[in-house]
């Protein structure tokens, strides 16, 4: 079956006998015959330096359903904590995006995995960057924000992943911080959807 996978903080979902409630700042229902599978996992969650494990909630839905109420699940994504599984636009797998930066502390840089010190070298980095957003009319995108170290940031600058990934290549040839490049390239690997053309 095809279904979409959404995942919710497990404090937010209630389970009844024929339906979950999904609670925020507004009510959703799913019945549990839209379910295929539901499932919870301690993830890390982070605010800038405070790490702390949670408990989040995975649900898949019949692909169908999930369209017929996609913009209710929108609407609770922008107020409080889902995530929704699946995307694929800018040439983003935004599914791996949204994994490596709920499994690390908010002290580690996402491309590198670096640990990040406030006022030595903490940045944060647009995945997309900020320029590419703007060009196709939006203020901004969703879980698009990383954290990120002062080098990782001043060498990716205004590139998308895509190009970010060919300089990349030449500093694992080149640099002589092979390894921290390489495991960059290894990050941007995952999260890069292999197209000639990022933006189709």
């Amino acid at each position: 079956m095809n279904t979409k996978r959404i995942r919710v903080r497990s404090s937010a979902v209630e389970e009844g006998e024929k339906s979950i409630t999904i609670l925020g700042n507004q009510i959703l229902t799913i019945p549990k015959e839209h379910i295929s599978k539901i499932s919870e996992k301690e993830l890390f969650e982070k605010s800038y330096f405070d790490t702390k494990k949670a408990k989040w909630t995975s649900i898949y839905i019949d692909a169908d359903y999930f369209r017929r109420i996609a913009h209710d699940v929108y609407k609770l994504k922008r107020k409080s904590r889902v995530f929704i599984y699946g995307r694929r636009s800018y040439g983003i797998n935004w599914d791996y995006v949204i994994n490596i930066v709920s499994s690390r502390p908010a002290t580690y840089c996402f491309y590198c995995d670096e640990p990040l010190f406030r006022k030595v070298n903490f940045t944060r980095d647009h995945v997309i960057p900020r320029v590419i957003v703007e060009a196709y009319g939006l203020s901004s995108i969703d879980d698009n924000t990383v954290p990120c170290c002062k080098e990782c940031n001043e060498e990716k600058g205004s590139l998308h992943p895509y190009i970010f990934r060919e300089k990349v290549k030449l500093k694992v040839k080149y640099s002589r911080k092979k390894q921290k490049w390489k495991r960059v390239l290894k990050v941007l690997n995952k999260i890069l959807i292999e197209k000639t053309d990022p933006f189709k």
